[in-house]
């Protein structure tokens, strides 16, 4: 029975989560700097003066760049700075940065606010991809939000998640050490019962973090695999590999 009721329980929480999942999310365009039409006026100016000579002398060449133009459901417009794409330990990544000051609400490129010396890279934001395959640029829908992650961890991270969703057999064996109450057991239940719905195809991440306190363990740091149907799964990285620590299904 106390399973029962955990598992009325959690799927309360993933019916909010669903809910959740279902609200518009920001509409976005993405401007590379080799762009010539289709690009606003204010955000053309801002490359213009990326390939002034001025900067140019401190900076070199910005070849790869590009912005990001995001309205959020507030109606709010933020302006991103986005890095060129790199590859490391095969997984390509960029830097993105908030830049939103640098443009009037009229759609004017405030010059005068960007110095030649200015760092357009301020507390960055990343955003990283696992592929063997020559990287894309930004705009790829498949790159994915990281945070306090290497690159051959961030690998390591998605490559575990992708394998504990592959199969029942994968999956068992990944929460097969993790030590739960009826709630956690209710919760690697619908998990299941939801990657079986899926036939085992995994649901697409969308954040890999790492953190100081894991979700029901508050001195326990862990990593973190976030997806876009609500759930996140949290690993602890041992001597001889990565560990399931916990799971959580996100509601509001």
């Amino acid at each position: 029975m106390k399973l029962f009721g955990a598992v009325i329980v959690i799927l309360g929480f993933a019916l909010c989560a669903l809910a959740g999942a279902q609200e518009a999310g920001p509409a976005c365009s993405v401007f590379k700097i080799e762009q010539i039409r289709g690009v606003p006026q204010d955000i053309l100016a801002f490359f213009a003066r990326l390939q002034s000579a001025e900067f140019f002398r401190r900076h070199g060449p910005y070849d790869g760049v590009a912005v990001r133009r995001c309205k959020n459901n507030a109606g709010n417009t933020v302006t991103s700075f986005l890095g060129s794409v790199e590859k490391s330990a095969g997984v390509c990544s960029y830097r993105e940065s908030d830049m939103s000051d640098l443009f009037s609400a009229a759609g004017k490129f405030l010059a005068e606010k960007l110095e030649p010396g200015a760092d357009l890279l301020i507390a960055p934001g990343v955003h990283m991809l696992v592929t063997d395959a020559a990287c894309p640029r930004q705009d790829n829908s498949s790159f994915i939000f990281a945070e306090a992650v290497s690159p051959g961890l961030f690998r390591m991270l998605v490559t575990a998640y992708t394998q504990l969703a592959s199969t029942p057999g994968a999956f068992d064996v990944a929460f097969s050490e993790l030590k739960s109450n009826d709630q956690t057991a209710a919760k690697i239940a619908f998990l299941k019962q939801g990657m079986a719905a899926r036939s085992w195809r995994a649901p697409r991440i969308v954040s890999v973090n790492y953190g100081k306190q894991c979700f029901s363990r508050s001195n326990v740091a862990c990593y973190s695999v976030s997806s876009n149907d609500g759930w996140s799964v949290y690993f602890d990285l041992t001597p001889i590999g990565l560990k399931v620590l916990d799971l959580d299904l996100a509601y509001r």
